[in-house]
């Protein structure tokens, strides 16, 4: 049995739709009722969760488990939130029988005064690290591309996208489905002694303003731009929303450390760290502007 948490999630429901695929004994734990529903028809055994604390016997049976932090941007103290989800995770694994737990972190959480919402990863990092003996695979993705799906929406609504980035700054960025393959390999390899890493970069780097020209020629939306916000104006854009001051600031401290390029500065490309899908192939894949959500 593998045990997949954020199984409805971006990368998670990727991961468990691929283990079915191969035949795998999946339990998947999620949110999402109608996505839980779809593994459940591919032979998965389902557990709808919410926002609480992973209960200890959550990983019972399993020899594998992905591991990744919810990420709920409407806390009002998103870094406690996070850190109350890590603790949990890593106390149901600290009394099961898994061997091999893969878990969803990002670029830059070898560090822990990492940056922003990052540094919560590199906190969870440091937990599974120092609280479990067994074999741990980190996965360090850059920024999903799945991330600009609001973006989509601005150009729809508006013909721009609003962010903090700077617009012309070329940032690795990648398709959740790259990492979803790389989450699986790992999760059926043979158990390895101690703690591996694995940097995912994606098929190249690209700037947020070749980003929006691309999602404007896919999404047939004539003179698509991006404008830079400053920090505290994109903070106030995130709460205006609904998200909480606390993700918001987070979120605006990532986006200051990219522009910086503080988090990718030391890092350099390769075969082993990048794959294959193209923002373009991710572009073609968002339904038209209409049907965006």
């Amino acid at each position: 049995m593998i045990t997949i948490l954020g199984a409805t999630g971006q990368v998670g429901y990727r991961v468990a739709e691929r283990l079915l695929k191969e035949g795998r004994h999946v339990r998947a734990i999620g949110r999402n009722t109608a996505r839980l529903d779809a593994l459940a028809a591919g032979g998965a055994h389902t557990v709808q969760a919410d926002l609480t604390p992973v209960p200890a016997a959550s990983f019972a049976g399993s020899e594998a488990v992905f591991a990744m932090l919810p990420s709920n941007p409407y806390a009002e103290d998103f870094a406690a939130e996070q850190a109350m989800w890590g603790a949990s995770i890593v106390d149901a694994l600290r009394v099961s029988e898994v061997e091999r737990i893969v878990a969803l972190s990002s670029l830059g959480a070898d560090r822990l005064d990492a940056p922003g919402v990052i540094g919560c990863l590199a906190e969870q990092e440091e937990r599974l690290r120092t609280s479990t003996d067994r074999s741990l695979h980190l996965l360090r993705p850059v920024s999903f591309f799945e991330n600009l799906l609001p973006a989509a929406q601005q150009l729809t609504d508006s013909g721009t996208h609003v962010d903090s980035v700077d617009p012309h700054l070329p940032i690795p960025m990648i398709a959740t489905s790259d990492i979803a393959d790389a989450a699986v390999r790992a999760l059926t390899d043979s158990p390895w002694d101690g703690v591996r890493t694995q940097v995912l970069l994606g098929e190249r780097d690209l700037s947020y303003a070749e980003a929006t020209a691309i999602l404007g020629e896919r999404l047939a939306i004539t003179a698509a731009r991006y404008e830079r916000l400053p920090y505290e104006a994109m903070a106030d854009v995130l709460v205006s929303i609904g998200f909480s001051r606390s993700y918001a600031q987070l979120y605006v401290d990532m986006t200051r450390a990219f522009n910086t390029e503080e988090l990718t500065r030391d890092v350099r490309r390769s075969p082993d760290n990048s794959t294959e899908t193209s923002f373009e192939e991710f572009a073609d894949s968002i339904p038209a502007p209409a049907a965006v959500s």
